[in-house]
């Protein structure tokens, strides 16, 4: 049931899109199509996410993370669930992209859609880790849920718009504070409707690369040192 509702969600989205675009024919170059495509991405890349959760802050709020670190295993990998309606709006985000491109007035290339998957799969980390380092927080803060909340505020309401459409001061403040909202979404529709060079591409997915692996150090860090502080306590 609740993936149908995230595709209503979805199909609503769309509709408002519509109804814009009867009155002008393009924002900044994008036409109705090209950010039908950018919703439904993204919607795909945040139900992705959502389909497993590592439940940092409520192990360590309620001492749970006490068993698992007595366990013969990560208490990370123990920390994670698996959320079925999140796995299910995926499969129906995705199904509905493909709608998409089949009806798509230009032609896209089977290579642009792998290409888009790709750029999206390198650029998950960089929603996900900051997630993850914000929850490890509450190893000094306790609940901090708010602080995560802005986060997730900040980065989905890029589900609307891409940024692109900001003003320039805008878009490097929003770029800084959470880059997937250019580097995941913004990128793929471009690769998808062969709007992008596949030099560029590389240049893209190099940065994107390089910040996943810069951002796993600071979740690392953080998260490390969160937790020898809890079992100092413990």
């Amino acid at each position: 049931m609740f993936p149908v509702l995230e595709l209503i969600y979805l199909g609503i989205e769309i509709l408002s899109l519509y109804v814009i675009f009867l009155y002008v024919p393009d924002v900044l170059g994008l036409t109705f199509y090209d950010l039908s495509l950018y919703v439904t991405i993204s919607n795909a890349s945040i139900m992705a996410i959502s389909g497993f959760g590592i439940w940092i802050i409520q192990s360590v709020t309620s001492g749970s993370l006490n068993n698992l670190l007595i366990r013969p295993a990560n208490e990370l990998l123990l920390m994670t669930e698996f959320n079925l309606y999140g796995i299910m709006s995926t499969v129906f985000s995705v199904i509905l992209l493909i709608v998409l491109c089949i009806i798509f007035p230009q032609k896209i290339t089977f290579l642009n859609f792998i290409l888009m998957s790709i750029t999206l799969i390198i650029s998950l980390p960089l929603f996900l880790l900051p997630v993850l380092t914000i929850r490890s927080l509450s190893f000094w803060f306790g609940p901090v849920y708010p602080l995560e909340s802005a986060f997730r505020s900040i980065t989905q309401s890029f589900r609307e718009y891409p940024m692109i459409i900001l003003s320039r001061v805008f878009f490097v403040v929003f770029v800084s504070i959470t880059p997937v909202g250019y580097l995941g979404w913004y990128l793929s529709l471009m690769i998808l409707i062969g709007k992008v060079s596949y030099s560029w591409m590389l240049w893209m997915w190099l940065l994107t690369i390089v910040l996943d692996v810069l951002m796993w150090f600071v979740f690392r860090f953080v998260y490390k040192r969160g937790l020898r502080r809890y079992e100092g306590f413990a």
